[in-house]
């Protein structure tokens, strides 16, 4: 569960990312 916290927010930043690139 500790792991997934990291994930939780770089799935989160990719979302935004691409996003702006879209």
């Amino acid at each position: 569960m500790r792991f997934q916290l990291p994930c939780a927010a770089c799935h989160q930043t990719n979302k935004q990312k691409k996003k702006l690139q879209t």
